[in-house]
């Protein structure tokens, strides 16, 4: 789960800014090597293996997100996700569908701030 809010704090745009923040961290990288790790001590994190089936499987039904209408991304619902199952012919035990749900809950949230992100959702 923290590795998730760690990339959805990443993908965020600070107001007034196109780029993500992802983008300004790996410029300040290449100008002063190590800063990343400084100011984001867990961005070196990685996913851990037995976890990485999951990730992988929200991305991908993420990326099928509807959208509303005023443009924005909606939550993705209970027949989204039924819908992607029946296609991969995945059937979730609950523990999964509650963490796919998590997971779409935390980036929804992370897509409604404009603000620079806290030290804390930097570190995770």
């Amino acid at each position: 789960m923290e590795h998730g809010k760690r990339q959805f704090v990443l993908r965020r745009k600070p107001e007034g800014d196109d780029h993500e923040l992802a983008v300004h961290l790996k410029a300040a990288e290449g100008m002063r090597p190590g800063i990343t790790k400084k100011l984001m001590p867990s961005a070196d994190r990685k996913l851990r293996p037995e976890a990485e089936f999951l990730w992988a499987w929200y991305l991908d039904l993420s990326a099928s997100r509807q959208i509303g209408g005023m443009g924005f991304p909606q939550p993705i619902g209970f027949a989204e996700i039924w819908a992607w199952c029946q296609l991969h012919g995945i059937s979730l035990k609950p523990w999964q569908l509650r963490t796919l749900r998590l997971l779409d809950m935390h980036q929804m949230a992370a897509m409604t701030q404009k603000d620079t992100p806290t030290k804390e959702e930097l570190d995770g």
